[in-house]
């Protein structure tokens, strides 16, 4: 019995977990996630340079429109679709621009934010070691571009072509499937 409150007697002077503890852990894990935001941000910041952001992303939609432009070859063979398409190619790229200059602020945060959730302290570090390095300087803005490379969008551009031809079928279909869920949507109501 002496031997059972002993070792009662000495659970009790065990350090407990309080409160405080979890507390404390809590804090330690949001500091911990601060400073991977912070380095995430780095990060960004280095791979991304502000100076060279938005024509960057702007590279990657003057390629879609070259690609919708060969995708689309009677464009080009009749100067008046020509010129029509031209038109649209030159709103397109405005309003990209437009659009893009006052979201891409938030669009970095976002990624940052992304690369904090989604990668390790030590990843981060060696990701910022990475783009810090001759080597890695502008790599993240260059990997955005690859798609503007000659190899990449005519394999591209293969795609695209062969997925067009199964585009009026798709639309067609969703006009029907509209459609007949409207009507059927409209026949309930005055049904009532």
């Amino acid at each position: 019995m002496k031997s059972y409150f002993a070792s009662a007697a000495a659970l009790l002077l065990l350090p407990v977990p309080s409160a405080s503890f979890a507390q404390e852990a809590e804090t330690a894990a949001d500091a911990e996630q601060v400073s991977n935001l912070e380095l995430a941000r780095e990060v960004i910041e280095l791979g991304f340079p502000e100076e060279t952001r938005i024509g960057s992303m702007l590279g990657v939609a003057d390629q879609l429109i070259a690609q919708m432009r060969a995708g689309n070859p009677q464009w080009q063979s009749d100067p008046r679709l020509e010129r029509v398409f031209d038109r649209f190619a030159a709103r397109v790229l405005e309003t990209t621009s437009d659009v893009l200059s006052r979201h891409i602020d938030d669009m970095m945060e976002g990624m940052a934010l992304a690369y904090a959730d989604s990668f390790s302290r030590e990843e981060l570090l060696a990701i910022r070691e990475f783009v810090s390095s001759p080597a890695g300087r502008g790599f993240l803005t260059r990997v955005t571009n690859l798609n503007t490379h000659p190899a990449y969008a005519e394999a591209n551009q293969a795609y695209i072509d062969e997925y067009m031809t199964y585009m009026p079928g798709l639309q067609q279909e969703l006009l029907r499937d509209l459609t007949e869920t409207l009507s059927q949507s409209e026949g309930a109501k005055g049904g009532d």
